[in-house]
């Protein structure tokens, strides 16, 4: 028997959190509903405390709504399933690597099919990381997992040029000209990224070391990177990244 799915049901309208609680109850019980919270506040709340695995999230609530709430969670390790009575907001939805999308009122089988693609991106994902595992202890490239709209790209980090913060996203710059936006922070992957080929020279900059050209004199300086891009150095990282590199 396949483990229950831990979700949890975030909406501010009450009456729309218990349909879909039973739903999910009757039509697809490898779901196990863990809390409902009626507020994105709450929502950030229970997530933190319940470590959900799905979260059935609803985008227009009075007071924030869904975008706004997973801008506030440092890290979205949980899958998501849109709920919404507004399809206009489809395409945002997909930006932040929703499973599905689902319209009020939600059809059944629309719903059971949602779930059952998460399982199945799920184990593909928890495959795929297992792969990647076993590459780096064998020693061979290190490979970062990004999560994009289709699921999660894996990059081996020696082809990241460089990083850019923009918000609650990072945009990374890769060789051969590839851009990929991930809807995390700079400060997620300036922890996950090795220190000792990366180095932060600006509050929204993170650069590979080993892509380096040039370093640039200047009141912070500026340095250039092998994909033609010039990066600015803050005065106040100015001396650490010296070091480093010197």
């Amino acid at each position: 028997m396949e483990k229950k799915i831990k979700a949890l049901i975030v909406d501010d309208e009450q009456g729309s959190r218990q349909v879909l609680k039973n739903l999910l109850e009757e039509y697809c019980p490898d779901v196990e509903v863990l809390g409902l919270a009626k507020s994105a506040a709450e929502g950030i709340k229970l997530i933190q405390k319940l470590k959900p695995e799905l979260v059935f999230l609803d985008i227009a609530m009075p007071q924030g709504d869904g975008f706004e709430m997973l801008d506030n969670i440092e890290t979205i390790d949980f899958g998501l399933i849109f709920t919404t009575a507004y399809d206009a907001y489809a395409v945002q939805a997909f930006e932040y690597s929703a499973v599905y999308y689902l319209l009020k009122p939600i059809n059944i089988l629309r719903l059971q099919k949602a779930v059952a693609q998460f399982r199945t991106r799920r184990q593909e994902m928890a495959s795929r990381r297992l792969e990647v595992l076993k590459e780096n202890m064998s020693g061979q490239n290190r490979k970062l997992a990004l999560p994009t709209a289709e699921g999660l790209q894996f990059v081996e980090v020696v082809r990241i040029v460089r990083c850019m913060a923009d918000g609650s996203y990072t945009h990374f710059f890769l060789q051969g000209g590839e851009r990929i936006m991930v809807s995390k922070t700079l400060k997620h992957f300036a922890g996950i990224l090795p220190e000792q080929h990366f180095f932060r020279v600006h509050h929204a900059h993170l650069i590979n070391l080993a892509h380096i050209q040039k370093y640039l004199k200047g009141k912070g300086g500026y340095v250039l990177m092998s994909d033609g891009s010039e990066v600015e150095v803050s005065i106040r990282k100015k001396e650490a990244f010296l070091k480093r590199i010197g």
